[in-house]
């Protein structure tokens, strides 16, 4: 029975079946088609079938050794064009998964490593009456954090300033959200008056003791000594009070996602893409700084003529994963297959199809695997239809849209899974890269925008995702081999130490220097 669970009832597949226009970037066979190839795989002769099957099985000693060499190189930068050897199809294989069943071939147990390996202190009491006994097939937990971003005092050439923000919308579980919070707490330390602030109409209700609504701004915030900070993301009337804001400006930009990727599936997004894109450029020269959360995309805004930006790395706040699992997750961690997550809202960019076509080609190499899609897909229910027939048609049982969830469930999908997946083709940070890292996650990811730049040589990049196999046979590699696995995590373990030092009110210091006013 197809068990593909949604949040909230989608449209029928039928009525959408081609509404997803061609993008540039995707890889032939693109949202158009999905489906197109689906019913005629399955009117293959069996004779195509085995053949292709066939080519297909090749060494497997080939394929460790080359993993291995990969392993060795500095970067971890390994690229899918290495597995060329191991004799897996040429040619875009992402709609043409075949139905052959393939030899058997010995694959480990998947048990659950215990929770606690991967946990804070205060969540391991909580699950350690769910597996006493068991082994760390995890390794050690990874240390805590040596030196937390500190509170301290604020330098007193700005003493007299209050800091506020501006967002486009505010809800829980969102990157932008979670960083302004982080900033506001710091902001706070240095004057109480320190606000954040969005329009009501996209401000969750749960966040009204934290975040002010916009018609509040001109009451708090004093032009003659404060300073503001926009978050630049997407389109919203908020970008009224910058413009008619006369005291110091920041800009924070966050990326656009370009709105081809929306057109089809939510027009009203695409078109408050647009809007914040022509902002983007409307706004160029209008602060006194400019920051960016990654490389890539102060590269964006100096390209748009922004002259000199600085980059200040997406704060994500870790407490909030410290938080202990919700126990009832536990049955996605019954050991009898391997876990593949993502986190991220359901967008077109985020590339779901190419995670669905991962897990077919794993499953038809007898490989079990359940595949745990966690994110809303609020806006884009005819892209979730859309996928959710794509799975059922390559007959997955365990491909599961989990929807939006609170933090605790959240946690417990991370505890719970084996490896982190991710095939987006448009991220200007992506912060669940380094939530996967917390909780010890080995990282299998796409070579895209920043992802690399957040990675920084950890984790294993994809260079090329046109043959899913290649990436599939990656991943049971990576599952199957412990020597593997481990190397890859300690690299990650590194990459996170390195974030967790940030002095994040040093940083800041620096960055907002003497401001006018």
């Amino acid at each position: 029975m197809f068990n593909c669970r949604t949040s909230t009832p989608m449209p029928s597949n039928n009525a959408y079946e081609s509404a997803l226009p061609p993008v540039p970037g995707c890889p032939p066979g693109g949202p158009n088609s999905m489906r197109s190839s689906a019913n005629s795989t399955s009117n293959r002769s069996a004779t195509k079938r085995n053949s292709f099957a066939s080519s297909w099985i090749g060494s497997r000693n080939s394929t460790r050794s080359i993993l291995m060499t990969s392993l060795s190189r500095a970067t971890a930068d390994w690229s899918v064009d290495q597995y060329a050897s191991s004799r897996v199809p040429s040619g875009n294989c992402s709609n043409s998964i075949p139905t052959a069943s393939f030899p058997s071939r010995t694959r480990s147990t998947h048990n659950w490593p215990p929770p606690w390996t991967r946990c804070s202190e205060k969540a391991r009491t909580v699950f350690a009456s769910w597996k006493r006994g068991s082994q760390n097939s995890r390794g050690k937990p990874i240390p805590p954090q040596t030196r937390r971003n500190s509170l301290s005092k604020r330098t007193e050439a700005t003493d007299a300033m209050a800091v506020h923000q501006l967002v486009a919308g505010a809800r829980l579980g969102d990157a932008i959200t979670n960083e302004a919070l982080a900033l506001a707490r710091i902001f706070r330390e240095w004057s109480p008056q320190a606000s954040i602030f969005c329009p009501s109409k996209t401000l969750d209700p749960k966040l009204h003791a934290k975040v002010m609504p916009a018609e509040t701004f001109d009451q708090i915030a004093d032009p003659a000594k404060d300073t503001i900070i926009l978050h630049l993301s997407i389109g919203s009337s908020i970008h009224e009070l910058y413009r008619n804001w006369s005291g110091a400006r920041v800009i924070l930009y966050h990326n656009i996602t370009p709105p081809g990727w929306f057109s089809a599936v939510a027009p009203a997004t695409a078109q408050l893409l647009r809007s914040g894109l022509e902002e983007v450029r409307q706004l160029a020269g209008t602060a006194h700084r400019v920051w960016a959360d990654s490389r890539f995309n102060a590269n964006e805004l100096e390209a748009l003529g922004y002259g000199p930006v600085e980059v200040l790395p997406l704060v994500i706040p870790l407490d909030h994963l410290e938080l202990p699992p919700a126990p009832h997750i536990r049955a996605v961690a019954d050991g009898s297959r391997a876990n593949l997550l993502f986190v991220g809202r359901g967008a077109p960019n985020k590339r779901f199809e190419d995670l669905i076509r991962i897990q077919a080609a794993l499953e038809r190499m007898e490989f079990p695997t359940r595949l745990l899609l966690v994110g809303s897909f609020g806006g884009t229910e005819l892209y979730a239809s859309l996928l959710q027939g794509m799975a059922k048609e390559l007959g997955l049982r365990h491909c599961h849209f989990e929807g939006p969830r609170p933090q605790a469930e959240l946690n417990a999908y991370y505890t719970a899974a084996d490896l982190f997946l991710c095939m987006s083709e448009h991220e200007g940070f992506c912060a669940p890269l380094i939530e996967a890292m917390v909780f010890d996650l080995p990282i299998v990811a796409f070579d895209a925008c920043a992802v690399p730049e957040t990675l920084a040589g950890s984790g294993v990049l994809v260079k090329e995702k046109d043959n899913p196999w290649l990436i599939a046979e990656m991943i049971r590699e990576l599952q199957e081999n412990p020597t593997l696995n481990q190397a890859v995590r300690d690299r990650q373990r590194r990459r996170l130490s390195e974030y967790q030092k940030r002095d994040l009110t040093a940083e800041l210091n620096a960055l907002l220097g003497d401001l006018p006013h």
